[in-house]
């Protein structure tokens, strides 16, 4: 590995575990558990879905994920319900206070990136640049992991 590459390498895990310790702090203040959040965010990435992909994209066992999902329905954040074009399925979605809950997780970020020190021209050229890197690179991570 090139000294360049083990610097992003190092710079990409930073990144990371920033975005975790993020994820964690966001959970303790909104009452959940990190995995919680992390269940939340997927069905706003995603959209609806049923429990199994919801599974495999935190990497739980169906069973874990009943759990979660029994967690978000009791505080009102998510709901299990019919499939809209095939009712023999179930999905689960977010319901408005879930997603009003993540609105205000959006809003403390914005706000700390409102914070950067430097030019807010020079700071939203580099988020641009940043986001559409970083979901190349998600991508990518997320193919390798599923391959790999």
């Amino acid at each position: 590995m090139s000294n360049r590459s083990g610097e992003d390498a190092k710079a990409l895990r930073t990144l990371v575990l920033a975005a975790d310790y993020y994820r964690q702090a966001v959970a303790t203040a909104l009452g959940l558990g990190p995995t919680d959040a992390t269940a939340m965010s997927q069905l706003r990435a995603a959209g609806e879905m049923n429990a199994r992909e919801l599974a495999t994209r935190l990497g739980l066992t169906p069973s874990a994920v009943t759990a979660v999902l029994g967690r978000l329905e009791r505080a009102g954040l998510a709901q299990r319900i019919r499939h809209p074009t095939d009712r023999r399925q179930i999905v689960v979605c977010l319901t408005e206070d879930g997603v009003a809950t993540l609105d205000r997780s959006e809003h403390w970020l914005n706000d700390v990136l409102e914070h950067m020190d430097c030019r807010p021209d020079a700071t939203n050229e580099v988020l641009s640049s940043l986001a559409s890197a970083l979901k190349k690179q998600s991508a990518l991570v997320r193919e390798e992991a599923e391959n790999g």
